[in-house]
């Protein structure tokens, strides 16, 4: 329904979506940190199904966009870590389908030129999640507040050549045993166009302030656990595109009796 000024538009949508666990998530082989800590993955594991519903609206004018949206997200056999102890004293992390989760909150989407040769886009969110873990052994719940955004410039500052720089910022995973610190990354990306536009010249480089780090804490009355995964960070790129140009093909008809024809 288009508002009464002409420039934007109210969406009401849902959707039901699938995720299946990830080879990640199922793989059952056991992989020691140290001969008290031991991870594997769960072959086990239902997917997940959630129902989303979402109220927006958008509006766009000639330098740019706005849609903010609020939403809510109930997601049943939710898959998240979980960790416990074994019978022999070892520790173990894994992943199970939780009974559900819930997810509401609000997100704003936007995009900006206020030049020909620079372009601002990204979306900024903040919402309320809940897990409910009842269904495992020690029946736990875990509630908190996320924030997270993203954005992107573009800049253009000769014809054939493109930069980019795109930073990610959440504040926390929330896990049903636990917390997790905030995550921020920063890329870097570069092309440019040679050989009559058919070329191109692309240079990357990944979380050049070295920040992007996974770091996840449990604090229960029976487990106690400081978890860091480092992933690989300040990875330079360098490649090349060429583009195949493909000759249009030509139809030809045969000319026979019966008025007929057949294409080739």
């Amino acid at each position: 329904e288009v508002l009464p000024d002409g420039k934007g538009k109210m969406m009401l949508s849902y959707s039901k979506r699938i995720k299946r666990p990830t080879y990640r998530h199922l793989n059952p082989f056991v992989s020691y940190n140290d001969n008290k800590n031991i991870r594997r993955g769960n072959p086990l594991l239902n997917p997940a199904l959630t129902d989303s519903w979402e109220l927006g609206w958008q509006t766009h004018w000639k330098k740019g966009s706005i849609s903010p949206v609020i939403f809510y997200r109930y997601t049943d056999n939710k898959i998240g870590f979980y960790t416990h102890i074994l019978p022999n004293g070892i520790r173990e992390l894994t992943f199970k389908n939780l009974n559900h989760s819930i997810s509401q909150g609000v997100e704003l989407n936007g995009s900006y030129n206020p030049l020909k040769w620079f372009r601002l886009s990204g979306n900024i969110s903040y919402y309320k999640e809940e897990k409910d873990g009842t269904n495992l052994d020690n029946s736990i719940t875990n509630d908190g507040d996320v924030v997270m955004f993203r954005l992107m410039t573009s800049f253009t500052p000769i014809k054939p050549m493109s930069i980019q720089l795109s930073s990610f910022y959440h504040s926390g995973y929330i896990g049903v045993v636990g917390q997790g610190d905030p995550m921020t990354s920063t890329d870097f990306g570069m092309t440019y166009k040679v050989f009559k536009n058919r070329g191109q010249l692309i240079f990357k480089i990944s979380d050049i302030f070295n920040t992007n780090q996974f770091a996840f804490h449990v604090n229960t009355k029976d487990i106690k656990m400081d978890f860091t995964r480092k992933r690989e960070t300040r990875v330079f790129w360098l490649g090349f595109n060429w583009e195949l140009k493909q000759a249009k093909k030509k139809r030809r008809r045969s000319r026979g009796g019966h008025g007929g024809g057949m294409e080739f």
